[in-house]
């Protein structure tokens, strides 16, 4: 569900209204519809919010960032995902804030392990 966008479902409450199907089902469905587009606003609402309280990067927090970062490589995506969860604790920061930063700073290959692949390839073990 996660992959249905805001507009799609905006859509098919519209369809819903205008439909003829029988009340009882047409109201939950609305209901229903409503419920999922609400908790995208909310979180929308809450990402937005994490970006508005951090607004500026510290230098100290660029400093830890740099740090924790330095020398290493995502091994997997799990690897990647506990770096940045790392840091996010450390800073209390929204997570995509937090990779986002380490791009920038060129630690991309410990916080992209698609990255990491594609510029450091395994080495063939056969």
């Amino acid at each position: 569900m996660t992959d249905i966008q805001p507009d799609a479902l905006r859509e098919a409450l519209q369809f819903l209204i205008r439909s003829d199907m029988p009340a009882e089902p047409k109201r939950m469905l609305i209901a229903v519809v409503m419920e999922a587009l609400a908790a995208m606003e909310a979180v929308v609402v809450v990402r937005d919010t994490a970006r508005k309280t951090y607004p500026v990067w510290q230098q100290a927090e660029i400093d830890q960032v740099t740090a924790f970062l330095q020398g290493k490589v995502a091994q997997s995506w799990q690897h990647a995902d506990e770096l940045i969860t790392h840091l996010v604790r450390e800073l209390k920061r929204d997570a995509v804030d937090v990779r986002a930063k380490a791009i920038e700073l060129g630690y991309g290959l410990a916080v992209d392990y698609r990255l990491a692949r594609l510029t450091i390839p395994k080495e063939n073990n056969d």
